[in-house]
């Protein structure tokens, strides 16, 4: 039916014509459950989805994604591209980059006593996870050992390749129970070698825990975790602004717990990230805020950070790894192209100066050895009512360091204190790997 206009009320009644006939999308609560659901549904409480990707994909403005049952584990990815306004409540479930292995020793191949192995595809940049038992297990490798390796495959041919990465590993029979081994057998697969129990193993296959890309703005992630990434747990690329982490965790991965790149901004809430090969990474013009989240026992570096503007508040700081906190300042060159185009996409001053605060947090050198707390030239650093044990610093001339109502080890920190090296036991990054 059409609207006709009446004397000088045409205006508004044309405006009620509209709302009459416009629809009214309302938000909706979309719900997902791996172990009764089909992606074939609907994504009702009574038709839930299967996947939480299909659950991200179909999700508009305003949606609630619920990720059931609780304590869950989804075994995927879950990639978040061109999304506003969205919430993905966890409900404590986790995302797992592993899978299980068969259990029945049928599937495997006996060369030993308790020591069986089974053909593979290889995986991202030949990074291995076994986790035994809910537990992950590296064998000691570091992704600073895989750089040497591309670089052989490309100069010296696979043969050499194939080699050198076996020789990263024991050899077969001199595993011991729960530990692994990895020896390629082509350009596509190698064996897995595993010593001991072949009930409760997974082997790790996925690179990101949850990924974003493109354009991602004021997206909340609560009461969810990610594990067992062969990369990050939670890696933020793209034009990522404002995204809101509550009650999550990124835990034993091969890289970093949680990655934030380019120029994205978001916080993070009473979260976890531990035993990772490195718990925090930031680079660029990235803007971050973390309150009451416990990040550490890394096998390399607990906090690095390459500029933008960084708070840490009310955060306990645990550091196994030779490096507590790293803090620098650099620009992505020519060859950084995602990096590039992700800070053009944000509109953000590229001569952003950085700033990195820490308030009111807790930082520890754990095991007795001290642990670098390295600050770069041309930044700034505030540590304000901090309490630090077990830290070597090491801060350039040209940074420029405030501190007040901070302790080292008990006594006053000052900036002079700061600037005035110890012991020199500080190490700084091994280059080679560390033992399992």
């Amino acid at each position: 039916m059409g609207c006709k206009r009446f004397g000088q009320s045409g205006r508004f009644w044309g405006l009620t014509c509209l709302l009459l006939v416009s629809p009214i999308v309302e938000a909706r609560e979309i719900h997902v459950n791996h172990q009764t659901g089909s992606d074939q549904n609907p994504g009702t409480a009574q038709a839930p989805l299967q996947s939480a990707r299909r659950a991200v994909a179909m999700a508009e403005a305003g949606d609630v994604v619920h990720l059931l049952p609780e304590n869950a584990v989804y075994r995927e990815m879950i990639t978040i591209a061109d999304k506003r306004d969205i919430t993905i409540e966890g409900h404590d479930c986790t995302v797992s980059g592993a899978d299980p292995l068969p259990a029945d020793p049928a599937q495997w191949e006996s060369v030993g006593h308790e020591l069986h192995r089974i053909r593979l595809r290889r995986t991202m940049q030949d990074r291995h996870i076994l986790v035994v038992d809910g537990k992950a297990q590296t064998m000691g490798r570091t992704k600073y050992m895989l750089n040497p390796l591309a670089t052989l495959i490309r100069q010296e041919g696979f043969e050499a390749f194939r080699n050198e990465l076996a020789a990263q590993y024991p050899k077969p029979q001199d595993l011991q129970e729960g530990q692994f081994a990895w020896e390629p057998i082509d350009e596509r697969s190698g064996w897995l070698y595993v010593k001991g129990p072949l009930d409760k193993l997974e082997w790790a296959v996925r690179s990101q825990g949850i990924y974003t890309e493109r354009e991602v703005h004021n997206v909340t992630i609560r009461n969810l975790h990610a594990r067992h990434a062969l990369n990050d747990g939670f890696n933020i690329h793209g034009n990522a602004q404002n995204i809101r982490l509550e009650h999550v965790s990124g835990n034993e991965c091969f890289d970093n717990g949680i990655s934030p790149h380019g120029a994205c901004s978001f916080s993070v809430d009473d979260s976890r990230f531990l035993r990772n090969e490195m718990a925090v990474g930031n680079d660029f013009l990235t803007e971050t805020q973390f309150r009451r989240c416990t990040i550490g026992e890394s096998v390399q570096e607990e906090i690095v950070i390459l500029g933008g503007r960084h708070l840490f508040e009310d955060c306990t700081i645990l550091a196994t790894g030779p490096v507590a906190v790293r803090l620098g300042y650099s620009r992505p060159g020519p060859g950084r192209k995602m990096a590039l185009e992700e800070i053009a996409a944000s509109g953000k001053d590229q001569d952003m100066k950085p700033q990195y605060t820490f308030r009111r947090c807790t930082l520890q050198g754990v095991a007795g050895k001290p642990r670098g707390f390295v600050v770069g030239p041309d930044i700034s650093v505030v540590i304000e009512k901090c309490a630090l044990t077990g830290i070597e610093f090491q801060v350039d001339a040209r940074a420029h360091v405030q501190v007040t109502d901070s302790t080292l080890d008990g006594r006053t920190l000052t900036e002079e204190t700061m600037r005035r090296p110890r012991d020199g036991s500080f190490r700084g990054r091994p280059k080679g790997p560390i033992q399992p």
